[in-house]
């Protein structure tokens, strides 16, 4: 037993020192989860998300606002998404530990997830961003994840599997009914055109090139484009 504790401490210390002078160690604007602590009180608002996050509230309690939707309030052990492109405020209610993870695209290896039309499961349209328990296997995902870290394991590659094997836990302990819900704003039409056009305006030079581009037709776009950013 002395032996096996002592390996434990070496290896620990080894991984530490090793991947801190590794070129793939995840810097801030690279890394697919981060871990925050707020106090009771503590208020934040990000605009113009650059890319969709999932949060993950392990302990206290928050109030999410998204865009003009109504605020929701997040007990812990849920987790919410919050979609790319919009503006999103935050008040903690009670001291808080939460983990995100950042995602660019709604990409997974599961061809279930990435085929299946799972709007069709939808009961009923969301009323703002709906928060969802996190069910025991992905509490040990997490906590499993959270202590690779803190053993000095925080590579890129590893941030890139475990986004994909987030979506797999989702795929197999979660509903349909229950996925259609949480993933609605980027499964969504209305969201899919958001998404494109956030994806393609830096690469042409004016608005008809982009309509060109979405293949829809002129008064299509326009109208889509008024409902969807208000201009």
């Amino acid at each position: 037993l002395k032996v096996n504790i002592n390996m434990v401490v070496y290896k620990y210390e080894t991984i530490d020192q090793e991947c801190k002078n590794c070129d793939f160690l995840a810097q801030e604007d690279s890394s697919g989860f981060r871990t925050f602590h707020f106090v009771k009180g503590s208020k934040a608002v990000s605009k113009d998300l650059n890319s969709s996050y999932i949060l993950f509230l392990l302990e206290g309690r928050i109030e999410i606002t998204y865009q003009e939707m109504p605020s929701v309030m997040f007990p812990s052990k849920y987790m919410g998404l919050i979609p790319y492109g919009g503006e999103v405020a935050m008040e903690v209610l009670e001291d808080s530990k939460f983990v995100v993870m950042k995602f660019d695209t709604f990409v997974t290896t599961c061809r279930q997830l990435n085929q299946e039309d799972y709007t069709l499961y939808l009961q009923k349209f969301p009323d703002g961003l709906p928060p969802l328990i996190i069910k025991e296997p992905l509490q040990l995902f997490l906590e499993l994840f959270l202590d690779l870290i803190d053993r000095g394991l925080d590579c890129i590659h590893l941030h890139d599997n475990k986004r994909k094997e987030f979506f797999f836990i989702l795929r197999a302990y979660y509903s349909k009914e229950e996925i259609a819900q949480f993933l609605y704003p980027i499964l969504s039409s209305e969201f899919q055109f958001k998404d494109f056009v956030f994806k393609n305006y830096k690469k042409v030079n004016n608005v008809n090139e982009l309509i060109e581009l979405s293949e829809l037709s002129r008064a299509a776009f326009y109208s889509r484009f008024k409902k969807e950013f208000g201009i």
